[in-house]
């Protein structure tokens, strides 16, 4: 939950989050000190102007601030930075006053030039609006004018069903746009003109008629320097489906009723009544409807206009009531007038759409290992599911003194930022899966550092009713929520923790992150995997330290190996007889409990020198990736094999999509946190759509292509999953290569 006076916070997304020096602190200090009252009318998009002043050998931009202009708006206009602007003009940065004056230094080889327009890129600018109550998605899109579609879009919502301080993320890219009917002069080669308008977009503009940024650049070479107010561009309108001048056309028969026709062509009857001016309930034999475009819905929506049972509904367009009730949670015996009932339809064969709108490496994503108790369809395509993703932004904590300081560690540090990317990478993953036919309300949900204020969010009534539960919460708050979702029945996901004791007595815990125990399967798993003739060597520089993993490693693989095929030996903490332990014509595989860099060092040296008589291979643990003394060519010469619970892929095409899209979304460099985000709602919106709620009894069973790991849960009961899967790799020629992720 998030207190009154925080309800919004403003990103720049051409600038990196987590990097931002100078400007970045300037302008977060804006944000927070505008953000109790910050709306739309208050966010204008500056004109750029040509007044100029010159000084010395240098030529500025003078810009006389107009009602409502801010710091930021005019910052933007010229592609500056806020910071530039204090720079130049000291008195900037207190309150910006109509008339006065501001030098601006554009960075470029020309002294005035137009400012190239967007490129085809995602919106750049948003801000983070926290629900009110009893607020409505039209009402939100009333402030900031922007469309209800763009802002479910964003944030992955597929009704507009929304609830108290749920985070809602809104797209700033509207605010010079609207969509209204202009004069045009149609051509016979079926080009229009469109003339630019003070303040439109490229990307605006695209939209309007239904085009890509790159048409309107073919057709008019000369947009590429910019739009000026005034230009005449030539513009292709690409048709809208459900304008066609010539839909299809249906004859009423004998007793056949308007609900019947909606749900054979699978349209609401509000459209037909848009497409059929007139048209009523009372229908006639033989009268001629027009039939408008079908998408193949799973659902049609009919609204109310007058209030009635439930029971009646169902039967006017025949399906159970039990049917009804269940696409519509919340729904009673009665329909109230206005009321927007979905109307579930049959199944269309194929459900899942047509893998040819999706680019070939995004298409990978969905490749999957089959089972016969658990193949891999979508059984659950038609379902529209609830999520909750619980961040601990703590919007409510936010110490604007520390900021005022504009001390870079402030600010990184805020826990808004620190999970940020979490958010976003999840938003990405659904982003993918919507293409393959997902339907989901993501609620993103500020879980504070305090209990009380969990607490109190859980209690809510709507908290009841999700699907799943993501939490990077701490320990605390997680508790609660783990409470929660045991006495309910929901699956919880934890995403940040290796205590195996998050899914103590709770059978729909799921912990991500394996603990250190389940290291020593995995490499056993590895060894078993090779099928050679293999000598194993397990040491440790203390006798003190690791003693429980080296004698369950010793224990594991003297269970699963043939003694014939895998000898094992325990050196405990001996260098010295080492050498001598090693044996020709084997493959000989030393694991290496130990996190002191120098004793490494030395074990290293020693087995650097029997290299070319002995064939070795070392592993060592997850600690030595950080060691920065070990010597990158020893360590190819040795075969050193790492360890790691979460390491991206270089050479898969998903990494390389994903990053790639990274970059084109927010304008900045994916972190572990951003993978794991889309790795994990991926996953877990994938087991939700292929097998339901009660996707826990297949989990095993959901073999796919992930960034950063695999997910091979176990289950101990009566608690929880653990996922104990550990990456093992290796540098070959300098390149890293994973080696058991495809087992």
């Amino acid at each position: 939950m998030i207190s009154a006076p925080s309800h919004l916070l403003l990103l720049n997304g051409n600038n990196k989050l987590l990097n931002m020096k100078g400007f970045f602190s300037s302008f977060i200090l804006l944000c927070i000190l505008t953000m109790s009252t910050v709306h739309a009318q208050d966010l204008p998009v500056a004109q750029r102007q040509t007044e100029t002043v010159i000084e010395g050998n240098e030529t500025f931009i003078l810009h006389t601030i107009q009602k409502g202009e801010t710091l930021y708006s005019i910052a933007r206009a010229y592609e500056v930075k806020a910071s530039d602007i204090i720079d130049l003009n000291p008195d900037a940065s207190g309150i910006l006053s109509p008339g006065q004056k501001l030098k601006i230094k554009i960075h470029t080889a020309n002294k005035l030039v137009q400012v190239p327009e967007i490129k085809p890129q995602p919106i750049e600018s948003y801000v983070y609006h926290i629900v009110k109550k009893g607020q409505a998605l039209k009402e939100i899109s009333s402030i900031y004018s922007v469309p209800e579609n763009e802002i479910m879009r964003v944030n992955g919502l597929n009704s507009k069903n929304i609830i108290a301080d749920q985070v809602l993320k809104v797209p700033l890219d509207y605010s010079n746009f609207l969509e209204q009917d202009k004069p045009v002069a149609k051509s016979d080669d079926g080009f229009i003109t469109h003339i630019v308008s003070p303040q439109e977009t490229l990307y605006g503009i695209s939209r309007h008629y239904n085009v890509t940024i790159a048409d309107i650049i073919e057709w008019n070479p000369f947009v590429s320097e910019g739009l000026k107010p005034g230009q005449i561009l030539r513009i292709k309108p690409r048709p809208i489906k459900n304008t066609d001048a010539n839909p299809a056309q249906h004859i009423v028969g004998k007793k056949e009723t308007l609900y019947g026709i909606s749900r054979k062509y699978r349209v609401s009857i509000d459209s037909l009544k848009i497409f059929n001016p007139g048209l009523t309930e009372q229908l006639t034999e033989g009268q001629l409807i027009r039939i408008p475009d079908s998408k193949a819905a799973q659902f049609i929506t009919h609204t109310a206009e007058k209030g009635g049972k439930t029971s009646d509904l169902a039967h006017n367009y025949n399906v159970s009531e039990e049917a009804l009730k269940e696409a519509n949670p919340g729904l009673g015996n009665k329909v109230k007038k206005d009321d927007k009932i979905k109307i579930p339809l049959e199944k269309v064969p194929t459900a899942v759409p047509s893998q040819n709108k999706v680019d070939t490496s995004e298409s990978k994503v969905l490749e999957l290992n089959t089972d016969p108790i658990c193949p891999a369809e979508f059984k659950q395509i038609h379902r529209i599911f609830n999520v909750a993703l619980m961040i601990p932004f703590a919007l409510d904590e936010v110490d604007t003194s520390a900021l005022r300081t504009g001390k870079s560690a402030a600010i990184k540090d805020l826990p808004f930022f620190r999970f940020m990317k979490f958010y976003e990478g999840s938003l990405l993953a659904l982003d993918t899966l919507r293409k393959h036919g997902l339907k989901v309300n993501f609620h993103i949900f500020d879980a504070s550092r305090k209990p009380e204020k969990t607490r109190k969010m859980l209690n809510r009534p709507e908290m009841m009713k999700m699907d799943l539960f993501i939490s990077i919460a701490y320990s605390r708050n997680f508790e609660l929520i783990s409470e929660f979702c045991k006495q309910h029945e929901i699956p919880l996901v934890n995403a940040v923790s290796k205590r195996s004791e998050i899914v103590k007595d709770n059978p729909d815990v799921f912990k991500i992150l394996p603990d250190d125990e389940s290291q020593s399967e995995n490499v056993v798993n590895y060894i078993v995997s090779l099928q050679r003739k293999t000598n194993v060597l397990i040491i440790r520089s203390n006798k003190y330290q690791y003693g429980p993993l080296c004698e369950q490693l010793r224990e594991n693989l003297s269970s699963q190996a043939d003694r014939e095929e895998i000898k094992v030996t325990y050196l405990n903490d001996s260098i010295s007889l080492l050498r001598r332990k090693l044996v020709a014509g084997r493959h000989n595989i030393i694991v290496c409990f130990s996190d002191n860099q120098a004793w490494i060092m030395d074990l290293m040296r020693i087995l650097a020198a029997s290299h070319d008589t002995s064939n070795i291979t070392l592993i060592g643990m997850p600690s030595w990736a950080e060691m920065t003394n070990l010597d990158t060519k020893s360590m190819m010469k040795l075969n050193v094999h790492f360890l790691s619970a979460e390491i991206p892929d270089p050479i898969s095409p998903l990494g390389t999509w994903f990053t790639n899209k990274f970059h084109q979304s927010y304008f900045a460099e994916p972190d572990e946190l951003a993978y794991r985000g889309f790795d994990v709602t991926f996953f877990f919106m994938n087991a939700l759509m292929r097998f339901g709620n009660d996707f826990n009894n297949c989990i095993g069973n959901l073999q796919m292509n992930t960034i950063q790991t695999r997910y091979r849960f176990s289950k101990n009961s009566p608690h929880g999953y653990e996922n104990r899967f550990w990456n093992i790799y290796k540098y070959n020629n300098f390149r890293l290569e994973i080696l058991n992720r495809s087992n």
